[in-house]
Order: C-alpha cells, then sequence, then structure tokens
C-alpha cells in the first residue's frame, strides 16, 4: 500500500491551524498540490508524492504563520 508523509514545524496554535485545514475554498489560496477527486481513481499510476506532501506541509505553514 502507498502512503506519503511530509512534516513541517509550525509556529502557531493548533486553532489556528485547523481554520486553515478546515477552510477548503481557500486551500488554492496557499496550496498549489490540491489533488480532487480524482485521486482514487488515479491511485494506481500514482507517482511519487512525497515531494507535493512536503510542499503542502510548507504552504500550510506560510499560510498559518501570516498575520491574521
Amino acid at each position: 500500500m502507498k502512503s506519503f508523509e511530509a512534516s513541517s514545524t509550525i509556529n502557531a496554535s493548533p486553532d489556528r491551524i485547523w481554520a486553515i485545514l478546515t477552510d477548503g475554498a481557500h486551500f488554492p489560496d496557499w496550496d498549489s498540490g490540491v489533488f480532487g477527486p480524482l485521486l482514487s481513481m488515479m491511485w494506481c499510476s500514482m507517482p511519487d508524492l512525497g515531494p507535493s506532501f512536503a510542499q503542502f506541509a510548507n504552504g500550510l505553514k506560510q499560510r498559518v504563520e501570516q498575520p491574521a
């Protein structure tokens, strides 16, 4: 089974992070790697997504650490 992992140390409260993560409508504002509903159909031919997940974690970090 494929799995991917990324991490980033974010200097913000969990509440601030969850507020960003649960605001799906604004993902394109900070995450350039949103996969969309076709992910399940593409899973078998999926390339290494490690770099995309790292990009996601870094984009989240930058967005959350911006002044509110």
